[in-house]
């Protein structure tokens, strides 16, 4: 076993980092849940607004979206709340000042949140064209979720680049 005085500074900070990361990520989620009836609300109804743009024959009641014959239920893991909670703890922890880490949360969250849209609009596309929703969501989900986080996290790298240079450059 490694002990914790024989490591190098290295792996020391990567653990750190990842300690940081799980407890920031646990407690935007904390937060965020106390938000999900109206997260849920408004995934609703902008993911009602954007299928209304795509298809004809949509209607919506609360959290229930119907599709000609087919009805989806929007529920708490639909809002991206878990998602959000992970690319916040990820901007805390890799943020170098709080000038990047409130416009990093607010770009990333925003990111995300647009991905989630994106999934749940295709999800109901999918459905109503092939039927088999649960494999539908699944395959979509699996796709769509870590394709969103990872084009985010490279979209904010690069726009941290841009920012730290500009910073060091006038600074």
């Amino acid at each position: 076993m490694v002990k914790w005085k024989t490591m190098n500074k290295k792996a020391k900070n990567l653990i750190l980092d990842i300690i940081k990361f799980f407890i920031y990520s646990s407690i935007f989620y904390a937060i965020l849940y106390q938000f999900k009836s109206f997260l849920i609300d408004i995934v609703t109804y902008q993911s009602y607004l954007m299928l209304k743009i795509v298809l004809s024959d949509v209607t919506r009641l609360d959290n229930t979206i119907s599709i000609s014959n087919i009805t989806f239920l929007v529920e708490e893991p639909c809002t991206g709340i878990m998602t959000i909670a992970l690319i916040l703890g990820f901007v805390a922890t890799v943020s170098k000042n709080l000038k990047e880490y409130i416009f990093g949360s607010v770009f990333c969250a925003l990111l995300i949140y647009i991905g989630n849209i994106i999934r749940i609009i295709i999800i109901a596309v999918f459905t109503n064209n092939f039927g088999n929703g649960e494999y539908v969501h699944d395959n979509v989900s699996f796709i769509i979720i870590p394709l969103s986080i990872f084009v985010t996290i490279l979209i904010w790298y690069k726009i941290r680049e841009k920012l730290f240079i500009d910073i060091k450059l006038d600074g």
